[in-house]
């Protein structure tokens, strides 16, 4: 989601249905997605705000 282009993600979400790409938001590791991608992404899912970015646990 970070580095896909507007035509990538018309592709996926043409095959992937809101509920799949909850669940793939909900299990994304840390450091993966950045802020911005995340809170768009989430926005646009109904989920505002935003639940917290995944963070690392040293």
């Amino acid at each position: 989601m970070r580095y896909a282009t507007h035509e990538d993600m018309k592709a996926i979400r043409a095959h992937v249905s809101d509920e799949d790409f909850r669940r793939a938001i909900d299990a994304a590791p840390p450091g993966i997605v950045d802020p911005r991608s995340w809170a768009y992404w989430n926005l646009m899912l109904g989920r505002y705000p935003a639940p917290p970015l995944p963070v690392r646990a040293l």
